[in-house]
């Protein structure tokens, strides 16, 4: 499988700086996004939110860097393909998945009469445990592939935080890596360590470990979130200060200091919708 170019779908505020940073480790990439608009702005080398070091790093490396609208030429680009659009919370609180099946659908459809033997899809949006067997069952249905048999799937979740975010890709704690089989795992996890600076474990496992894993991150953080939160309410009613109890209770190694602090409840839009 050729390597030399990749394509991200979504350029978002985590897709355009994984794009970027993928770019600024010499990766040719190709990004893709349905909004025109952005895609003129990106031709123009205009940015249109701010992340630190996000524009530096896009103009430095551009000659790295196409962008297109279009999905359907993504097959005639390259093999390998980084889906990383929103999925948002529906008014119940469970995830909509809508965006990541269109761009699976557009990519799949066009892999039926591709002339390339084999093809890897890459989700790194945060979907629900289970997701991946709606995803491959959609791409064996449009293609008339079977997996491992002329596509691989991988689910390489962001672990990033706004802000950040270019920082976060490069030093994570560890990056999850779910894999359909090995073969594909060995791909992309070359592909991931061109911008690991920090030499993070990579953790392989199957898809829906690597799904629930994801989820269960975000959860646990807002339980220490909320934990800490609840110390503060204790406090206040006998009138003493939190920080003092939550950073002894962050001296014990089983739990750690991170997130471990009285203050405001998470939001965002991550860990709402992850719990």
């Amino acid at each position: 499988m050729n390597i030399d170019k990749i394509s991200i779908i979504g350029l978002g505020k985590l897709g355009l700086p994984l794009l970027t940073t993928f770019a600024k480790n010499n990766q040719k990439v190709v990004g893709y996004d349905v909004d025109i608009q952005k895609i003129n702005q990106l031709k123009n080398k205009n940015i249109p939110f701010y992340e630190p070091n996000l524009e530096e790093f896009f103009i430095e490396n551009y000659d790295n860097i196409e962008v297109n609208y279009d999905v359907g030429n993504l097959i005639s680009n390259s093999e390998i393909a980084i889906i990383l659009v929103n999925t948002p919370s529906k008014g119940n609180g469970e995830f909509s998945n809508e965006y990541v099946f269109q761009a699976i659908d557009s990519i799949s459809k066009s892999l039926k009469t591709s002339k390339s033997s084999d093809f890897l899809f890459i989700i790194s949006s945060t979907v629900m445990p289970g997701t991946h067997i709606d995803i491959i069952n959609l791409i064996e249905h449009n293609s008339g592939r079977k997996l491992n048999d002329g596509f691989g799937l991988l689910y390489i979740p962001d672990l990033v935080a706004l802000g950040s975010v270019i920082y976060d890709f490069e030093n994570p704690d560890l990056l999850i890596l779910g894999e359909s089989n090995k073969k594909y795992g060995d791909i992309g996890e070359s592909i991931y360590r061109k911008i690991i600076k920090n030499n993070a474990p990579i953790v392989r496992m199957s898809l829906i470990e690597g799904e629930i894993t994801k989820v269960s991150l975000n959860a646990y953080i807002t339980m220490k979130i909320s934990f800490a939160n609840f110390i503060g309410n204790v406090s206040e009613k006998f009138n003493c200060n939190p920080n003092n109890i939550t950073k002894a209770l962050g001296h014990d190694r089983r739990i750690s200091p991170h997130y471990i602090k009285s203050g405001l409840s998470f939001g965002g839009t991550c860990f709402p919708r992850d719990t």
